[in-house]
């Protein structure tokens, strides 16, 4: 927990009367935390990577292809199942921080506990209808009416769906290691599931495990670890842990507004940056999309290991705001923008002169990027490591509706522009496009309006 110094605040509660008694954040203390926790995030998210590497080849092995294509699919599936918490973690995070800095446990604990009823009651509900809907249908639904359909899809469909929903209660728990700037401990966790994954996705596929098995084996234990951080929270915090009768509908008013400005972000910032195979395959057709889909996802996983590091740095702005340190804040931000933009300079400048090789030997051959593409993508990883720090800034600032207002033209024409430049220059075409858009529209006015806000304390966390 941040250590802290008690000071009083001449700001009115939330009910218009008498003052808030806030907490002087001991920034040294933050600061070395800080540290701790984006060394774990690095070393969590390279361990999910390799894991997800390795898992790929092993399940190619003993998969059929139209089994290999049903697991593909549910990790899709997973991913977009995932976006059930209607952005209510995102939402959960500020307050949680602003709490934390304020040293209101109870405040903090009501919070939590209403976010973790509302997105348990919301997960269960969606379960419930995907299987009703599963039940009628089969896997038709998912798998479309041609090609056989390999047996054990249905279990292994249903498999995913709860794991994916399950997961989205626990996770609050997460959010609320983050705000208590101890996220290095979902750290511990996240990579616990990622060595037992791998474990037993070998164990599987040694002997020749069919779909089923290597779903469950690749994607269960991701529950399990998130149901240990849940009971390690409750021994450490007994007092924060969310319980069902704590929850109230204000709380849970108060969390949607916001919850629902974070999922049009999300939905919009996936349709700019993540719709590159579809614009691609309407633009050249399926046959192209290999040629800009692999060294994509190359580019993608650098700037995911910069973002998961940049991520901590929500919480603690959060908290310095709250306890009125904007200096310090403006100078923890400035500080993480030149590491993120050597370290992204690093990569983009790795990539731009080994990149081209390791992807044709990656890909056996298949793949071999133009000029063109490879210095698209090493300046898309310097611009999305640059861009994903400057949306975290704001978003301690809870600056999210401007955000939303920014992401919207920004997509609209990232996919217009990318269709036409593709047409007419092959897959470098759509790199280009998404990169000048995000530019223009997102990178350049999200980084002016953050650096005036931290610049003036007395707009720094208003809409």
């Amino acid at each position: 927990m941040p250590r802290t110094f008690d000071v009083v605040d001449d700001r009115m509660n939330d009910d218009g009367g008498g003052v808030v008694e806030v907490q002087e954040l001991d920034t040294q203390f933050v600061r070395q935390e800080l540290k701790r926790n984006v060394g774990a995030a690095i070393v969590s998210r390279l361990g999910n990577m390799v894991t997800s590497i390795i898992i790929v080849p092993l399940a190619v092995g003993v998969l059929t292809e139209a089994e290999y294509g049903v697991f593909s699919t549910l990790v899709s599936i997973s991913i977009i199942l995932s976006l059930a918490d209607l952005g209510i973690a995102n939402s959960l995070l500020t307050r949680l921080s602003i709490a934390e800095a304020a040293g209101d446990r109870r405040e903090f604990r009501s919070d939590l506990s209403s976010a973790f009823a509302m997105t348990f009651v919301g997960a269960t509900i969606v379960l419930l209808g995907f299987s009703f809907a599963m039940t009628l249908t089969g896997p038709r639904l998912l798998f479309g009416e041609t090609g056989p359909i390999p047996a054990g899809t249905n279990a292994s469909t249903f498999v995913v769906a709860a794991v994916a929903l399950l997961r989205i209660p626990l996770s609050v728990v997460q959010i609320a290691r983050r705000a208590q700037l101890q996220g290095r401990h979902n750290a511990v966790f996240d990579l616990l599931a990622s060595a037992t994954r791998l474990i037993l996705v070998l164990l599987v596929t040694a002997r020749g495990g069919g779909l089923h098995a290597v779903v469950l084996a690749a994607f269960v234990p991701l529950l399990v670890a998130d149901l240990a951080n849940l009971s390690s929270y409750r021994i450490s915090f007994g007092d924060r842990a969310p319980q069902f009768r704590l929850a109230t509908m204000r709380r849970i008013r108060q969390l949607v507004r916001p919850a629902f400005l974070f999922l049009l972000l999300q939905v919009t910032t996936a349709f700019s940056y993540s719709s590159g195979n579809l614009v691609v395959a309407r633009a050249l057709g399926v046959d192209a999309v290999q040629k800009y889909s692999v060294p994509n996802q190359i580019a993608v996983a650098g700037i995911s290991v910069l973002t998961a590091a940049s991520a901590q740095l929500w919480p603690a702005i959060s908290q310095a705001l709250a306890a009125n340190k904007p200096e310090w804040a403006r100078r923890l931000a400035i500080r993480a923008t030149l590491v993120v933009g050597t370290s992204s300079g690093l990569l983009a400048l790795a990539f731009g002169l080994a990149g081209p090789w390791f992807i044709n030997r990656w890909s056996h051959g298949e793949v071999q990027p133009s000029t063109s593409l490879t210095i698209g993508l090493a300046l898309w990883i310097l611009l999305g490591s640059l861009a994903g720090l400057v949306s975290f800034i704001l978003n301690a600032m809870q600056l999210v509706g401007l955000q939303v207002a920014l992401s919207v033209p920004a997509t609209i024409a990232t996919l217009g522009v990318g269709f036409w430049w593709t047409s007419r220059s092959g897959v470098a075409g759509m790199v280009w496009a998404t990169l000048l858009c995000a530019a223009f529209f997102v990178a350049a006015p999200s980084a002016l309006v953050a650096s005036r806000h931290l610049r003036n304390p007395g707009v720094a966390t208003t809409e």
